[in-house]
């Protein structure tokens, strides 16, 4: 028997193999995109015809492609080693430039004396623009103020470029500068012999004897003191006056978490 090939061009581009008896026609599509669709495998074998499903096949992609790809790899992959590289923003440290009555939890509008201070201290950084969260540098009969202090170190005046506290365990000990510029920038002075800052703790961050019933009251009691001038340990228990009347009015500090 005359065997014989039949190759038939379409505009599907198409390519179609024959032979004529007992014989396996493959019929195969290549798509716009270069790859395989699906197509069919027949099979005849004395007039009987079987069709065999022929799986498609991923569209081809050229060179240009590829290189897309690649570079769009490379960036992502140079964005997330500098982001990885990148140091986290420096935490900043300031005394408020508005002096407040013992009655802290009155002043800031909160749910106790320490909350009522810590909602100044965020005020004044929203006045600024400063963001971050912060809290301030106080204690009360229960509470120790290096308790209250995330271990966030190190902290910078809100220029983040002059070190205050390298470490949060330097918090117990003395401050390499003076906490002496407020939410602004600007030198704090009171006009006062002494620039006394609230604080009701002693050096090593814990609890003074006295802290305006844990800054609740201006009318009676007092609260403990410190300097925000003094590098020494009198950033929160000035020497000379541990502690003053809750009628005066004092800044605070805040320490950014």
């Amino acid at each position: 028997m005359t065997r014989s090939l039949l190759v038939t061009l379409t505009t599907t581009l198409c390519t179609v193999t024959a032979l004529v008896a007992g014989c396996e026609v493959t019929t195969t599509s290549l798509g716009s995109d270069g790859g395989v669709d699906a197509g069919r495998t027949s099979r005849s074998d004395g007039g009987s015809t079987i069709d065999l499903p022929v799986e498609p096949t991923e569209p081809r992609k050229d060179a240009g492609q590829d290189a897309q790809i690649s570079d769009a790899g490379d960036a992502d992959a140079e964005a997330a080693d500098a982001d990885a590289e990148s140091p986290p923003p420096r935490k900043r440290v300031f005394v408020t430039k508005t002096q407040y009555n013992g009655d802290l939890k009155t002043a800031g509008a909160g749910t106790d004396g320490l909350d009522g201070a810590d909602k100044l201290c965020a005020a004044a950084a929203t006045e600024q623009n400063l963001g971050g969260t912060w809290r301030a540098w106080l204690s009360t009969a229960t509470v120790d103020a290096a308790s209250r202090i995330a271990d966030v170190a190190p902290w910078y005046l809100v220029d983040r470029t002059t070190l205050v506290f390298e470490t949060k365990a330097q918090l117990a000990m003395t401050p390499a500068h003076a906490i002496d510029k407020n939410e602004t920038g600007s030198v704090s002075l009171s006009g006062a012999a002494v620039q006394r800052v609230w604080t009701g703790t002693v050096v090593g961050g814990t609890k003074a004897p006295s802290h305006c019933t844990d800054w609740t009251v201006s009318a009676t009691g007092t609260g403990g003191v410190g300097a925000y001038t003094e590098s020494s340990g009198s950033w929160t228990r000035y020497v000379n006056d541990t502690s003053i009347g809750c009628t005066d009015k004092n800044p605070i500090y805040c320490f950014e978490q």
